[in-house]
């Protein structure tokens, strides 16, 4: 997932397996699908975020994958607001 996730192949079926593996258990699998996605501007990202459950956890304070998505949120929810 690491691989696909930081790839520069923005294929289809890339896109497609990384947003399968938004349903794993692991955290770690979850975030690697969300952040390829977001990498890849794929209209799934919302809905992988979703999955990732809270964005605030132990471990990964300065994690560049997790601070992606969290600025991507922001981002997405300021654009929300001023609608």
């Amino acid at each position: 997932a690491e691989a696909v996730a930081n790839g520069a192949d923005r294929a289809g079926a890339i896109a497609d397996a990384l947003a399968a593996l938004c349903d794993e258990d692991d955290f770690e699998t979850r975030l690697h699908a969300a952040y390829g996605l977001l990498r890849r501007h794929d209209p799934r990202t919302e809905e992988a975020v979703r999955r990732l459950g809270p964005l605030f956890r132990p471990g990964y304070e300065h994690d560049h994958r997790l601070s992606a998505v969290v600025h991507w949120n922001r981002e997405r929810e300021s654009r929300s607001a001023a609608e």
